[in-house]
């Protein structure tokens, strides 16, 4: 949406739900396989054109977070079948991460 109306987003790194533990795995590097693809692309479109600007002081493995593919993310889950709707409940973000408000 962001690249087709040709304007920009801005998240304040302290306002992002982060899931428990999510930060600590970044550190230690573990990713999806769409981090890298995924943020090269948006770098080079949305970056390209000016709606892209990352504040250098964020840590590395917060940024990449925000690249992290959700659509990977129920294929790739070592819970079963009906956890991660479980996980999204508990986490208190049910609404924002399904869509809701």
């Amino acid at each position: 949406m962001i690249e087709a109306s040709r304007a920009g987003i801005r998240f304040r790194a302290k306002d992002l739900p982060v899931l428990p533990g999510a930060l600590a795995l970044a550190e230690k590097g573990h990713w999806s396989g769409g981090v890298k693809r995924n943020r090269r692309y948006i770098e080079s479109t949305l970056g390209a054109r000016g709606q892209l600007a990352i504040d250098r002081s964020l840590p590395e493995p917060l940024v990449n977070l925000l690249f992290e593919s959700e659509t990977s993310g129920a294929s790739s889950s070592p819970f079963r079948r009906r956890a991660p709707k479980k996980c999204v409940r508990a986490s208190g973000h049910e609404g924002d991460m399904l869509g809701g408000r």
